[in-house]
Parts: structure tokens; C-alpha cells; sequence
């Protein structure tokens, strides 16, 4: 079982006993930058490949940096086999993604709250982008990687998506939640609420061949009724 906070990453057999546990600034300690911080991380088990992922975001507090200055990361790290146990490079392929890239061109824009999912072919990496002068929400984010390349250690590139909306508000949409799926579909899905007011819409995002030829698909919004707000609430 790999376990994860804001504070540690742990390592502990079926039984619960531990077997390996460390900071999560140390478990990334080979990619942060100096000064850099790691938080908010998630970890996924994909039972395709018997590999643990394990996702977090960093940054540096820089109000004043410009494009191209200011650091923040995706950290991600992949075990190299089914039951790691250790917390370095013995069982682990670390990478950093610069996040203050929309795809090559730099931003003055920060990555929170990520969001992790996998397929057959792919590993899927979402965040909200925040501006480093005033803690701003931008846009959200979506990160494609190469799964296979990723369990060797490989160099990766990436696929980004950006400023997506809601289809029915034209609202900037957030925290998208990529999908855990367990096959190679032609198309990857993530999820977002609809920021309409009152609203229990689910937006459904597809990225087609996103291995291939990614390419952001039709949206469609799950209409429910509008929930009105309690009336202890509205006292």
C-alpha cells in the first residue's frame, strides 16, 4: 500500500505493517528546485501495468517573477515494480514537468490541486492554474504523457490542453478529474462540475487519441435540476 500527505509518503505491507516512509519534499528531493515546495499530491495503482503513480505539485512564492523565472512544477514519480519497497531511486523513476508552460510557451502561472488519471497508453495530469502576482485563478489545465515512456525512466513530452470552458455557461471551467480506466480507449475522459450557481451539472471532457493525435472532443453536460439553497442558509 502506498499512502500519501502533504507530509509523508509511506510505504506499508496488507498486514499495515511499515515498510519505508518519507517527507514528500524528500521523496522529491531529486527534482525539486532549491526553495521549491511539494503539496496536495494524489497516487493511483494502475492495474494494467502492476505500477503505482504518484503525483504532486510544487512552486516557488515569486510575485514578481515573469515568464520564463517563475518555478513550478508537476512532480511525478513511477514505481518500477508492483510492491516498491523503498522510497528513492531504487524503486522509483522520478520526473519534473515545468508547469508554468502552456505547452512550450512560458506563463507567469502557478499549477494547484492536480488531478491524476490513467489509460492503457496514457497518463493524464491536471491542475488550476493560479497567477503568481496576485493568487488569481487563470484557467485549468490538462497535461498528456506517454504511460510506456514514463515505466522506463524515459524523457517525455507532453500534450497540454488549456482555458477550457463550460460548454452551456462559456464559464472558465475547474479542477478537472481525469479517469482511472483500466483499458486503451479511443478516447480519454475527465469530469468537471459546471461553476454555474446552484448548478448539479457534470461537464464530461473526451481527449481523442491521446496517444497519438490528441484532440479535445465534444463536450457534454449531465442536466439535473436546479438545487435550491436550504433555508437556513439563506438566513
Amino acid at each position: 500500500l502506498v499512502l500519501v500527505t502533504n507530509g509523508s509518503v509511506t510505504i506499508r505491507d496488507k498486514t499495515g505493517s511499515l515498510v519505508a516512509s518519507t517527507s514528500l519534499a524528500t521523496f522529491f528531493g531529486s527534482v525539486r528546485v532549491t526553495g521549491e515546495n511539494a503539496f496536495d499530491p494524489k497516487v493511483v495503482f494502475d492495474t494494467g501495468t502492476g505500477r503505482f503513480f504518484l503525483l504532486a505539485v510544487g512552486r516557488i512564492n515569486n510575485p514578481s517573477c515573469t515568464a520564463g523565472t517563475c518555478v513550478s512544477h508537476f512532480f511525478l514519480a513511477a514505481s518500477k515494480t508492483s510492491s516498491p519497497t523503498t522510497v528513492g531511486s531504487g524503486d522509483w523513476f522520478f520526473y519534473a514537468f515545468d508547469a508554468t508552460l502552456d505547452g512550450a510557451t512560458p506563463t507567469t502561472n502557478w499549477a494547484d490541486y492536480p488531478g491524476l488519471g490513467v489509460d492503457g497508453s496514457v497518463v493524464v495530469l491536471t491542475a488550476n492554474m493560479f497567477s503568481f502576482s496576485a493568487s488569481s485563478f487563470q484557467r485549468a489545465k490538462i497535461r498528456i504523457l506517454n504511460k510506456s515512456v514514463l515505466l522506463t525512466g524515459g524523457a517525455v513530452t507532453w500534450t497540454d490542453f488549456v482555458g477550457m470552458t463550460d460548454p452551456l455557461t462559456g464559464f472558465l471551467s475547474f479542477t478537472l478529474q481525469p479517469a482511472l480506466t483500466f483499458v486503451s480507449p479511443e478516447t480519454f475522459f475527465l469530469v468537471s462540475a459546471s461553476r454555474t450557481l446552484h448548478s448539479c451539472d457534470i461537464v464530461v471532457w473526451g481527449i481523442a487519441n491521446p496517444l497519438s493525435a490528441p484532440t479535445r472532443i465534444t463536450r457534454s453536460a449531465l442536466t439535473h435540476p436546479t438545487i435550491p439553497l436550504p433555508a437556513a442558509y439563506l438566513r
